[in-house]
């Protein structure tokens, strides 16, 4: 049985560059998503981001999911970057129904 390729990729060599936020995820746990998709893709590249998944979609759209200036350890509320705001949002979509499985 051939199996379903999945709509994003994780895809930590993705160039984010020029990528803004264009998308919130709210009360989404850290452990669910680890259970989800693996470890993050990078951890605390910068002081205010301790975790970001990258990931590489339809058309080659780049979408990350990362925390932002939270102080938990498991924080649950997650922003979408990507170059155009449909970007974030269909990855938005395509997660809500994702970890709702």
């Amino acid at each position: 049985m051939k199996s379903k390729k999945e709509k994003y990729v994780s895809d930590p060599e993705a160039n984010t560059n020029m990528m803004n936020c264009h998308g919130t995820l709210e009360k989404v746990p850290y452990l669910k998503l680890v259970e989800v998709f693996g470890e993050p893709t990078s951890h605390g590249w910068c002081e205010k981001v301790q975790y970001e998944w990258v990931f590489t979609g339809p058309n080659g759209s780049i979408v990350t999911l990362y925390d932002w200036m939270s102080i938990d350890a498991s924080p649950s509320t997650w922003l979408v970057a990507s170059l155009k705001p449909a970007y974030a949002q269909d990855f938005i979509k395509w997660l809500n129904k994702k970890i709702s499985k």
